[in-house]
């Protein structure tokens, strides 16, 4: 196992609405990550303005290192802890159930789920599932999200999406006994999505959830509003918005309660910092700043009073 240089960016007002400071930590190859993750998993603190954790996966062998957040301007230090769990994992993401933070780990060979609960820092695997009719096998996107009032255990769901088949599905996820997390198909679109939608972002804008996808095979860019009841699915915000279409990654952040959302170019580690319009037909650009090349993600991180952006 090496190591993989990396950037953190963190992010606070300008001194004008639409413009953002920024503070940059790159690390190089001898200062780096191990090279090996290939999912962060944000940990929230249990204080306000408090940097939390997150949590570093490596599918190939399970391994799961914990980091606290540094700040601004700063890199991470050692892992202040270490488990193992289950390999394999395509995805492995954040999601609330209830008020009880919690993650889930993804398998497209499979279409299993699996579901952790979180005590501190430390994942204890509650149950799995694998449905059928719709098959969950093959997803390339999951989306966890909160219902418009998401204040109840019941208000918890996950968009999933195959870009290989335009297949989509939203499942609601509930408390069951023992810990145990229910799922339940309750949308289907009436006809398959259009294949090729990557690089999803998920925001609120007020109560509301939104995300912003990306399509090469079609060359454009749409903003998509999930409707306030989760089984009505989701619809069209905005069309043809002009975001490049060669980007790698793309982290959505709030700052100041506004939707915003960076963008990375692996090639040239160009990253811009952006802030949505309230009409949703755009968004202002705050600053452009350079990361480390040659990375794959784009991970916000919960950084205290302002969001930190980790290149990887």
């Amino acid at each position: 196992m090496g190591t993989k240089p990396y950037t953190l960016c963190a992010v606070s007002p300008g001194s004008a609405y639409n413009q953002m400071q920024t503070a940059l930590y790159s690390a190089s190859t001898g200062d780096g990550l191990p090279d090996d993750y290939t999912a962060f998993v944000p940990i929230a603190s249990g204080g306000s303005g408090e940097a939390g954790s997150v949590a570093a996966y490596a599918s190939g062998t399970g391994r799961l290192d914990i980091y606290a957040v540094p700040g601004p301007g700063q890199g991470f230090a050692a892992p202040i802890g270490s488990q193992t769990h289950a390999s394999g994992w395509d995805l492995l993401l954040p999601f609330s159930l209830g008020s009880q933070a919690m993650a889930l780990g993804y398998s497209a060979a499979s279409g299993t789920f699996e579901f952790y609960g979180l005590s501190g820092v430390t994942f204890k695997a509650r149950n799995h599932f694998t449905g059928s009719s719709p098959g969950t096998a093959g997803f390339t996107t999951v989306l966890p999200f909160l219902d418009w009032d998401g204040s109840t255990p019941s208000g918890s769901y996950m968009l999933c999406y195959d870009s290989n088949t335009g297949q989509a599905a939203i499942y609601q996820l509930s408390a069951g006994e023992s810990g145990k997390v229910e799922v339940a198909l309750v949308w289907q679109p009436s006809e398959l999505w259009a294949e090729g939608w990557e690089r999803f972002g998920l925001f609120q804008l007020g109560p509301e959830n939104f995300f912003l996808k990306t399509n090469v095979v079609h060359d454009t860019v749409y903003i998509d509003h999930v409707m306030d009841e989760a089984s009505l699915g989701t619809h069209p915000a905005a069309k043809g918005l002009p975001l490049p279409l060669d980007l790698t990654a793309v982290a959505t952040f709030t700052l100041l309660a506004d939707p915003c959302f960076a963008t990375y170019l692996a090639s040239s580690g160009a990253v811009t910092l952006n802030r949505f319009q309230g009409n949703l037909q755009g968004w202002f650009e705050g600053a452009q700043v350079t990361a480390i090349p040659g990375g794959s993600l784009a991970v916000a991180l919960p950084g205290g009073s302002f969001p930190l952006i980790l290149f990887y």
